[in-house]
């Protein structure tokens, strides 16, 4: 990874970094980083990333030491090309065998038919679903329905 370090810490010199909006897992200081925490995010975060080990099962820890129940109900939504983490979680003691886990895309299998299946399970999990944004590229037209009989 010695090589493109350089260009990572030019990277993160170059773009904005800001603060998280919501609760993120830092796989690189196995923390909980809360939304508003400047500290963690700077400069330099992606090339240690890069470098160091990644701290996944003390991560999982982390977060489950701030919240159990998310940990072991919550819904656990890979986002990638394929499931590289799912497996992990799988094996992790603090991870409930029963809660749901869903990768958003999977080698090999069409994209479209994934995304809708992993929405679906979400969907049926509980999962508050912003319809509109889903679908928001298809055109929809209100369909008029008399109020008389």
């Amino acid at each position: 990874m010695e090589p493109i370090l350089d260009g990572l810490l030019n990277l993160g010199r170059a773009v904005a970094i800001s603060c998280p909006t919501i609760p993120v897992v830092s796989t690189v200081h196995a923390l909980v980083v809360e939304a508003g925490d400047p500290s963690v995010f700077s400069d330099e975060y992606f090339a240690h990333h890069a470098r160091h080990p990644v701290l996944f099962r003390d991560s999982i820890n982390a977060l489950a030491t701030r919240d159990a129940e998310l940990v072991s109900e919550g819904v656990w939504l890979e986002i990638g090309p394929h499931a590289m983490i799912l497996p992990l979680l799988k094996i992790h003691s603090a991870v409930s065998k029963e809660c749901l886990q869903v990768s958003s895309l999977r080698r090999g299998e069409i994209d479209g038919e994934i995304i809708c299946q992993t929405v679906a399970h979400l969907h049926c999990a509980g999962v508050d679903i912003r319809w509109k944004d889903v679908y928001k590229e298809l055109p929809v037209q209100g369909v008029p329905i008399a109020s008389k009989r």
